[in-house]
């Protein structure tokens, strides 16, 4: 009984996670889009990169870039995305998507600083929570086999070869 509680806690902890990991991927992605869809897309320059070690000791480079808007203001923004290849290097151009409304909440328009999250979070979402189903679909049809083989025994009588003599 109790391997039987312990796997329900399991099932029901991963398709929680699961859809927990998925749904905050779907809303990561509707932010996403929801930015792109509004934004206004410009050139910027690299003008600096932060170095820095990741927790694995890898260098990695944030891109502090400038660019206008459409009123001519220039706004320089460390990016919130950092990669060990720094982006092309120092004087590099880029492209640029930026709010109207905010300028500063300006970001590289690029597929993987975009998307990458939305991608991660719903695909470890999906696994888990397959996993979650797949395992609660076995432990429901594996119950059921027992329970069959349980109510198949119980009211025989007993074959004669299994009785002895006293």
């Amino acid at each position: 009984m109790k391997d039987k509680t312990a796997f329900t806690i399991g099932i029901v902890v991963c398709t929680t996670i699961g859809a927990a990991l998925l749904m905050a991927g779907y809303l990561f992605l509707s932010n996403t889009l929801s930015f792109v869809d509004s934004a206004v897309k410009t050139k910027g320059v690299i003008i600096d990169l932060n170095e820095y070690e990741d927790s694995e000791g890898d260098t990695m480079y944030a891109p502090i870039f400038k660019f206008k808007d459409l009123k001519n203001k220039e706004y320089t923004i460390e990016s919130n995305y950092s990669s060990n290849s720094g982006f092309g290097g120092i004087g590099s151009e880029i492209s640029i998507l930026y709010l109207q409304k905010d300028p500063k909440s300006a970001r590289i328009d690029s597929f993987v600083g975009l998307y990458l999250l939305p991608i991660i979070l719903g695909g470890m979402g999906v696994v888990t929570l397959f996993i979650g189903i797949s395992s609660a679909i076995f432990f429901i049809i594996f119950n059921r086999l027992e329970n069959k083989k349980k109510l198949s025994n119980y009211g025989k009588p007993p074959d004669k070869k299994d009785i002895t003599r006293i």
